[in-house]
């Protein structure tokens, strides 16, 4: 495989070519990349947008993936998969860098970053190659092709690279390779556009997003208020009927999980780390420290959401 940089036009600016993960890693902050806008438009299951919206500010950090087997497997195979792709389809294939790690941006849109495993092509004319290691387990999912909640990565990268088209290699289950093209998305991308566009304001205002139900979102609010400080606030009167609702579906036998837990990812947001909260009328929300003995498993403190009717 060649590394010569590609010769197209370029809408894109390269931010950072290096051997220094560190200073790469660091260009993060500064846009959002193509593996982070599914999480803002709602197909990456795995994060959230108030999650992305923390960890951008750098009030918690993302999850720490280096010790994940699957994911340094995923790395060191990346360049063989290539190889093999390249052989199968006599596609010429290129890393387009000087260094290891590169980060491209959009010029129109700011915001929008890049950073590519390869470039491939046919002529002179090169796009986006995205190489995966995919357990067999997820052999389903890519069955027609590369699946929803990995087209938005792609369709970012078309957007900064201004390609018609990309192309996911997928090793699956360590022993089939698969690969499809993937075309250019108009739609999709008008939709990452305005979506990003929304999301890197609130970064740069500081105003975090609604929180969804989701279980990141979950887990990154008890980061952020892991125990209550004993305080007592005022809460605005628009959050007393999501209380209500949230106690309504709680006493059901059988609730709207869903429903119930993005109700209470509402109040637990406007609770942040005061311990109650009151309503004009008099009814309260508490989000309580409470210690957990050590039975089987270790001690500690968590908080629980409970309603107080007005005495």
């Amino acid at each position: 495989m060649a590394n010569a940089a590609p010769k197209i036009e370029r809408p894109f600016d390269i931010v950072c070519d290096t051997d220094d993960e560190k200073e790469w890693l660091s260009h993060r902050h500064t846009g959002l990349g193509a593996s982070e806008i599914g999480a803002i438009i709602g197909s990456d299951h795995r994060s959230s947008p108030v999650k992305l919206f923390y960890e951008k500010l750098g009030i918690i950090e993302p999850d720490d993936l280096s010790d994940v087997e699957a994911v340094q497997w995923g790395h060191t195979l990346e360049p063989v998969i290539a190889r093999e792709f390249a052989e199968r389809t006599g596609r010429k294939v290129t890393t387009g860098r000087k260094h290891r790690f590169q980060t491209l941006r959009s010029r129109e849109h700011q915001w929008a970053m890049a950073s590519l495993d390869f470039w491939t092509g046919e002529g002179s004319e090169l796009w986006p190659l995205e190489v995966k290691n995919v357990t067999a387990w997820k052999a389903e999912d890519w069955a027609n092709g590369a699946p929803e909640y990995f087209l938005a990565q792609l369709q970012q990268q078309l957007l900064v690279t201004g390609a018609e088209r990309c192309t996911s290699a997928c090793l699956l289950g360590g022993n089939r390779l698969l690969w499809c093209d993937v075309e250019r998305d108009e739609t999709m991308i008008r939709k990452i556009i305005f979506h990003g566009a929304i999301f890197w304001q609130r970064i740069v205002q500081g105003e975090p997003p609604e929180p969804d139900g989701s279980e990141a979102t979950k887990a990154v609010l008890a980061k952020l208020y892991p125990s209550d400080d004993g305080s007592i606030v005022k809460l605005p009167a628009a959050l007393e009927s999501i209380v209500y609702q949230w106690r309504e579906l709680k006493e059901r036998t059988k609730g709207d999980e869903k429903q119930i837990a993005l109700l209470e990812a509402q109040i637990k947001s406007t609770l942040g780390a005061a311990q109650r909260g009151i309503f004009p009328g008099g009814d309260s929300v508490s989000w309580a420290s409470q210690a957990r003995k050590a039975y089987t498993v270790q001690p500690g403190t968590y908080r629980v959401l409970r309603f107080h009717e007005r005495k």
